[in-house]
């Protein structure tokens, strides 16, 4: 298959990050962000709006009473899961992946969340990093993923299928983008999160999160993630082979695990619904 060269110059088919996602996506930096004001963005777009009252009001999520308002849907979900749901939704939407079959995007996007929730309440317990932040990064930290399959689905494709024949070596795939694609996912994601101005340390965290000689200023950062993303890869049932984040020990962790895997059928259900969005 020839190669497909991703240059800079090429970036026109990159997809744009709608208004209120940045919006939202940015408000982590934001010390005055709150309830009030997460929801009246989210309320500048009633499709959205609608949506994630509709996933709250789910057989996954029921409560006690129906959720009318994004005020209630943060109330029972609380203010991060909204945060985090709205923000999937807006950039499930800013993907087309229909022309890349190979690519699980309902995986993807339940590892991503699954991620996400654990780099939060390990950063929250570590007091090393903002909580916000952090299950920001564990959001965004494989999005470079996402972006070839949108922007080169015939040699992602193949990508994928050489990758599945080599039984799923994590160190073979960055090497088969880099030969099929021209470019790694680590590199794509790294440029597309520029191009969308979103924080340093959040860009820094996709563009080396498997670079294990890493060791800038972001570095306990990308190791929280790194050992998030491994733990969620296995469902949160196998300790990675990592050292624990700094600030955590080992009650820290089983209580981090047994929240995650309470949480996992929520997150499931989204990850589908994003899925079939796509």
């Amino acid at each position: 298959m020839e190669q497909a060269t991703a240059k800079k110059s090429d970036n026109q088919d990159f997809p744009t990050l709608p208004y209120i996602a940045h919006e939202i996506l940015l408000a982590v930096n934001d010390p005055n962000s709150h309830v009030t004001g997460i929801a009246k963005i989210i309320n500048n777009e009633p499709s959205l709006t609608a949506r994630i009252i509709a996933t709250a009001n789910s057989a996954f999520f029921t409560g006690q009473r129906t959720v009318y308002s994004i005020d209630d849907a943060i109330v029972r979900l609380g203010l991060q899961r909204v945060r985090i749901m709205a923000a999937s939704m807006l950039l499930a939407d800013s993907f087309d992946l229909s022309k890349c079959p190979e690519f699980k995007t309902d995986l993807y996007w339940k590892t991503a969340i699954q991620t996400s929730t654990a780099s939060g309440k390990i950063a929250d317990l570590s007091k090393q990093y903002s909580a916000d932040i952090a299950s920001l990064a564990g959001l965004l930290h494989n999005i470079g993923s996402l972006l070839l399959a949108h922007t080169f689905p015939e040699q992602m494709t193949e990508v994928i299928i050489q990758y599945e024949k080599l039984n799923r070596e994590n160190s073979l795939i960055i090497f088969l983008e880099q030969k099929i694609i021209g470019l790694d996912h680590n590199a794509a994601g790294k440029t597309l999160l520029t191009e969308w101005q979103l924080p340093e340390e959040v860009i820094e965290v996709a563009a080396n999160i498997n670079n294990p000689n890493y060791n800038g200023e972001y570095q306990n950062l990308i190791e929280l993630i790194r050992f998030s993303n491994t733990w969620a890869e296995s469902e949160f049932s196998t300790l990675p082979k990592l050292p624990l984040p700094e600030g955590i020990d080992m009650f820290k962790i089983d209580r981090i695990g047994q929240q995650c895997i309470k949480e996992s059928e929520n997150i499931e259900a989204l990850a589908s619904l994003l899925a079939r969005e796509n």
